[in-house]
């Protein structure tokens, strides 16, 4: 195996040196796909809470639009993984992805029809909506990566796909954080959610590209039907090891995932009411934590090569929980800098490690039916957390919560290397 360095993992994912030609174009399309939702990612999905919170939505409110989604999610994501069994993987991750992104467009002309207050019950309800196909999206495109990407690749994609979200992130926030700090309130929000429907529509753009990949693949789906109830879910649990195992995994991550949401609603209400940050100083933070990941990223297959995706999956859980312990101590911009360069470097290996380590526990046997399994586990604990959190932190106070939320953090990242 080569020597991994970045300028090594760059030139590999844009001139396909190394890769094996049968790869090299479902690879491209998959990195410029990502390319397009580092766009997204720095536009509107960074400032939408934060605009939010700027039009005057209560604690309840941002919580509510964390957990819409993963409402949504948790009603159908069963459904969607029955309803892909069998069919085409690259055609649902395409049509599923214009059917919700399509919904990005309207948030840049909500200010010119609705006052604030009705305003933040609309951005709610389209992010409600705009959730029934990313549901299907979810479960599709993790299914379509996991079968069309060999093993002994998926480290190299995931990892230059982190990156180049990251990257290109990095860039986008820092250009939606000068354009809003340049431009009046609401016309800046206007041009960033713009930009990021842009983003959205040319990854969609990318995915129609590899929308036949799943018509060879469609029938490995079409095996033993996958854990379609609760029932089904125990009585394979006893019977088969491999599930037994999944079963446990899962239920680990669902703990995690409920420490990570816990803090993510808060993190806006935190920066806005309590540090009284400009946006340009939230994006600047915002593109750290992303030129942080960019960089840990293209060293994952090192990381993980050396750790395993087990180890790597816990230690960087643990390490996650320094980012709400040092917000918690922050009384300005400075330290909450440094929270985001210390979230980046355990979030840089944690986004492709726990994928990683997934795909190292699914079932063989209907793949996108278990994976549904893990998107209903996580949104579950996303629901959770998101109504929970700001709830806790309004009766403890922004600081003692952060800290109880990092401590819940850090214990789940040593169960995980303990029971995981």
């Amino acid at each position: 195996m080569p020597p991994f360095s970045l300028q090594y993992n760059l030139r590999r994912i844009f001139s396909g040196d190394s890769i094996p030609a049968e790869y090299r174009r479902t690879f491209l399309h998959l990195f410029i796909e990502i390319g397009w939702i580092g766009v997204l990612s720095g536009t509107t999905l960074s400032f939408l809470s934060i605009y939010a919170a700027r039009l005057g939505a209560s604690p309840n409110q941002i919580g509510m639009l964390s957990a819409a989604p993963a409402l949504v999610n948790l009603i159908f994501a069963l459904p969607a993984g029955r309803w892909i069994k069998g069919r085409p993987l690259g055609a649902a991750a395409f049509w599923s992805s214009v059917f919700a992104r399509i919904f990005y467009l309207p948030l840049a002309f909500l200010t010119l029809l609705f006052k604030p207050s009705v305003e933040i019950w609309v951005i709610i309800a389209i992010t409600l909506v705009m959730n029934l196909p990313l549901t299907v999206l979810n479960v599709s495109f993790n299914a379509l990566m996991i079968e069309a990407v060999p093993a002994g690749w998926r480290a190299f994609v995931v990892g230059g796909r982190n990156g180049l979200l990251s990257i290109v992130a990095l860039v986008a926030t820092l250009a939606s954080g000068r354009i809003l700090s340049s431009v009046s309130f609401p016309l800046g929000y206007q041009i960033v959610f713009g930009l990021g429907f842009i983003g959205a529509a040319m990854s969609s753009f990318h995915l129609f590209f590899l929308r036949r990949l799943g018509d060879t693949r469609a029938a490995g789906l079409e095996a033993p039907e996958g854990p379609a109830s609760i029932k089904t879910w125990f009585e394979q649990a006893r019977s088969n090891p491999k599930v037994r195992k999944y079963v446990r995994v899962l239920s680990l991550l669902f703990c995690f995932h409920i420490s990570q949401w816990l803090v993510i609603p808060v993190n806006p209400l935190f920066s806005v009411n309590y540090l009284h940050l400009t946006d340009f100083q939230i994006g600047l933070a915002t593109a750290m934590f992303n030129l942080i990941v960019f960089i840990i990223s293209f060293y994952l297959s090192r990381i993980t090569g050396r750790l395993g995706n087990h180890r790597a999956t816990g230690y960087s859980m643990v390490g996650l929980g320094l980012f709400p312990l040092l917000l918690a101590l922050s009384k300005g911009f400075p330290l909450y800098l440094v929270a985001n360069f210390t979230g980046g470097i355990s979030w840089g290996i944690l986004g492709g490690a726990l994928f990683n380590y997934l795909a190292d526990n699914v079932p063989d046997e209907n793949r996108a039916a278990f994976m549904s399994w893990y998107i209903l586990a996580s949104n579950a604990s996303i629901l959770i957390g998101s109504l929970l959190g700001p709830q806790v932190a309004g009766v403890l106070g922004f600081q003692l919560a952060l800290g109880l939320f990092a401590v819940l953090r850090m214990l789940s990242g040593l169960a995980i290397l303990r029971w995981g």
